[in-house]
């Protein structure tokens, strides 16, 4: 019995040792002259270990290297034309597409090889970039060493305490495609700045102003695997309202209608709830939101221990958060894409109008008629009650 478990017991045939990796932190994927152009971000694993600081050491904590080919893994394994060690997915945090490709070719081909591949990682960071994506891979960020890391910190980070733009993975990306409503959604990541090309040097981690920086911008709607168009910042602000995916996120609101003054509602709590209804053919989508939270600024000449004087801030909330909702709407009727996921919600409890409704979703969407029910809950006005202002003339 021993003899023959020492025959099979033989080890991992296929070892690969960690000097032979290559470890990619961050991908990205471009479609030029009928090729797929694919770029990887690697780990220097001795920069990493000798840096104390952003811009300790004398060599650069990450390396780009840029391949193509007519298939995406034909593009990947020829990374071995640069690099010496084996490409290793395993760590892979960001997966950046270009426009062309999105808009041009599709995502469909892309998608495919990182779901089949072993090593991908389903949490990865789905982002888009309207130029080159190998140019974000380039940057080099001042408060994390690997700028990959920093991409997908940033999302995380933005989702968590803003909710503005929702951090899209790779899974939930897919899913969304083969949901009933097909539409799917991902966020922009841009370079902001005056030259990309000095910030991809060590020298510029040694100075307080950097001249670029990554931030996230507009939103990229799909529809059948292409990108359709774009959603600016303010336009997609009530995704995550009807979505119900509002974690953390500030609302700057007006005193009164005919006021400028602004104040700010923290919101720390949210729930929606969806009902859909049908009606003599006629589409009806219900939506309760109840956002809680604390008042954390506000410049408002009121008594605000008066509850006539809170209601009345909170009857403000509302009608921005409503504002916020429908501009969204309206840009989505334009792009005739349904980023709320509409369709689903009424395949689930109409199935058998789903199937009278699908083929022509896109024009029935547009004819939707959204209702809102907003409660918003001022719970807490900070530590003093009175504005500043009104304090300093008493």
């Amino acid at each position: 019995m021993s003899f023959l478990l020492m025959v099979l017991l033989t080890g991992c045939w296929n070892r690969l040792e960690l000097n032979e990796l290559s470890v990619i932190i961050g991908t990205s994927i471009d479609w030029q002259e009928d090729k797929y152009h694919v770029s990887f971000q690697v780990i220097n694993p001795s920069a990493i270990s000798t840096q104390t600081g952003g811009g300790g050491g004398g060599n650069s904590p990450i390396s780009v290297f840029s391949t193509s080919g007519t298939t995406v893994l034909e593009a990947i394994q020829k990374i071995n034309l640069e690099s010496p060690r084996t490409p290793f997915f395993a760590h892979n945090r960001v997966l950046i597409i270009s426009e062309n490709l999105a808009k041009e070719k599709g995502i469909s081909e892309v998608i495919d090889f990182f779901l089949r591949e072993g090593e991908t990682r389903e949490t990865m960071d789905i982002a888009l970039s309207k130029g080159d994506p190998r140019d974000i891979l380039e940057i080099l960020l001042p408060q994390e060493k690997i700028s990959a890391n920093g991409i997908d910190q940033m999302f995380r980070k933005t989702e968590d305490n803003l909710s503005a733009v929702k951090r899209i993975r790779l899974s939930e990306f897919a899913k969304s495609f083969v949901s009933s409503s097909a539409n799917a959604i991902a966020p922009e990541i841009t370079i902001k700045g005056k030259d990309g090309e000095q910030q991809s040097s060590l020298d510029a981690l040694k100075k307080t102003t950097k001249s670029t920086v990554l931030k996230i911008g507009d939103i990229g709607v799909f529809k059948k695997g292409k990108l359709a168009g774009w959603l600016d910042q303010n336009e997609s602000k009530g995704i995550n309202w009807i979505n119900n995916e509002i974690n953390n996120t500030v609302i700057p609101f007006s005193c009164s209608e005919n006021e400028e003054t602004t104040s700010t509602f923290q919101v720390e709590r949210s729930k929606t709830k969806i009902k859909p209804i049908i009606k003599e053919d006629k589409i009806i989508i219900q939506a309760k939101i109840k956002p809680e939270g604390v008042l954390q600024e506000t410049g408002c000449n009121m008594d605000l221990t008066q509850p006539q004087y809170i209601q009345k801030l909170e009857k403000e909330i509302e009608k921005q958060i409503e504002v916020d909702i429908y501009t969204t709407w309206e840009a989505a009727k334009e792009l005739q894409a349904d980023v709320f996921q509409f369709g689903s919600k009424i395949h689930a409890k109409y199935p058998k109008e789903w199937k009278k409704l699908k083929p022509d979703w896109d024009q029935k969407l547009t004819e939707i008629e959204l209702k809102l029910t907003i409660n918003a809950s001022v719970e807490r006005t900070g530590m003093i009650n009175d504005p500043f202002e009104k304090i300093m003339g008493e």
